[in-house]
């Protein structure tokens, strides 16, 4: 039987949204941080931490959106995994210059 990645991944779907959304607190990130590099540590961080091949997969579709798209995107995501609140989407809206990135 062939190992898929899901099967060697060591967070589900739903453990890295609640990473995702609380990246700026475990990643020890703060909001005094230069805008315009706090997208990249987040997404550093998330490549880094986080090894579920779907969420990589929403990470990369998400990071390509503008601000907007991404708060909806991750707000939704979350919600439907059951992951509420969601500080990261927060975040983005009221600073969208932090948002994640490719």
């Amino acid at each position: 039987m062939a190992v898929t990645p899901a099967q060697t991944s060591k967070h589900s779907f739903t453990e890295a949204m609640k990473m995702l959304c609380n990246v700026d607190q475990l990643a020890n990130l703060s909001a005094d941080e230069d805008l315009l590099t706090i997208g990249q540590k987040r997404s550093a961080w998330l490549s880094d931490q986080v090894d579920n091949g779907d969420f990589i997969e929403f990470r990369t579709l998400v990071s390509v959106k503008g601000p907007d798209e991404q708060v909806q995107r991750v707000r939704a995501k979350a919600k439907e995994v059951g992951v509420e609140p969601c500080p990261l989407a927060d975040s983005i809206e009221a600073n969208p210059t932090g948002v994640l990135i490719p």
